[in-house]
């Protein structure tokens, strides 16, 4: 089993043993710039499994999802450019990226569709194949698509009064097509606006990014991966956050439970590192 990925959504390991976690701390580590080969609007952030692989999904001109390599897996300060891979047919401006824990398929979103491609070659999105797509009821844009453990259940950003989570219930594991419900539910919070959200501890808790009052906010949950029992355990951070562009689409990426990652949109395009403590 793999922990989860505020950028990387299929990653759902971490601790917890049953039991909530009751509070964090994120404390700066280390940062690194993207602003390589190309890539002008990045959106989306997603880091493989084994820590070697970043991807960024333009939403600009160029609508591929840009690919570096880390020679030091989970070290953000060994990043190099690699290469500019493929868009979705039919995904213009796309604002997200996920892949299966696999790298076999490749998700983004555009207005209200999900797409999905199946890919010949792990992580190369140039061998995709047909592109079949889901069509969202929650049409809010966002920068993150997760899934729970076993691929039947996804999630996105979406909004009612205020920004709530979108949770889709899938018959077959990562294939969106196969979607049988949509719900929305509404955080009990006072982060009335997040970019990105991921499940860490074994999908007993949710971590988002208050990308406004750039803080980060602790969410549990009484059944794991269902968020329809979010309760109203919520610890805010925002020690060293400020680093983060206010009010930029900033993506937050969660790997292992020493590893968070935020991807700053603007005019630098930093990713940002953050050592992480769990209790």
């Amino acid at each position: 089993m793999r922990l989860v990925n505020l950028a990387n959504p299929f990653w759902t390991g971490g601790g917890g043993g049953g039991s909530n976690y009751s509070s964090f701390t994120l404390a700066s580590v280390a940062s690194s710039s993207i602003n390589s080969g190309g890539i002008i609007t990045p959106r989306g952030l997603y880091i493989s499994d084994d820590g070697t692989k970043i991807f960024a999904q333009e939403s600009g001109s160029a609508d591929g999802v840009f690919r570096f390599d880390m020679s030091t897996a989970f070290d953000i300060t060994t990043e190099t450019f690699t290469s500019e891979g493929t868009g979705l047919s039919g995904a213009g401006g796309p604002i997200t990226c996920a892949f299966s824990p696999d790298g076999l398929n490749y998700f983004t979103i555009n207005n209200n569709q999900i797409y999905q491609a199946t890919l010949s070659t792990a992580w190369n999105t140039s061998t995709q194949g047909s592109v079949t797509t889901y069509a969202l009821t929650d049409v809010t844009s966002t920068l993150n698509l997760a899934f729970n453990d076993d691929g039947t259940k996804c999630y996105k950003r979406g909004t009612q009064i205020r920004f709530g989570i979108v949770e889709i219930v899938l018959s077959t594991p990562y294939d969106v097509t196969s979607a049988t419900s949509e719900t929305t539910y509404i955080p009990p919070t006072d982060s009335l606006r997040f970019d990105s959200f991921v499940f860490v501890n074994n999908g007993l808790d949710i971590l988002i990014f208050d990308n406004i009052n750039q803080e980060a906010d602790l969410i549990n949950l009484s059944t794991a991966w269902d968020v329809s029992t979010m309760s109203n355990s919520i610890h805010n951070q925002n020690t060293g956050l400020t680093i983060i562009t206010g009010s930029s689409y900033s993506t937050i990426s969660y790997t292992d439970d020493t590893n968070v990652y935020l991807l700053d949109s603007q005019a630098a395009k930093n990713v940002y590192q953050f050592s992480t403590s769990f209790i």
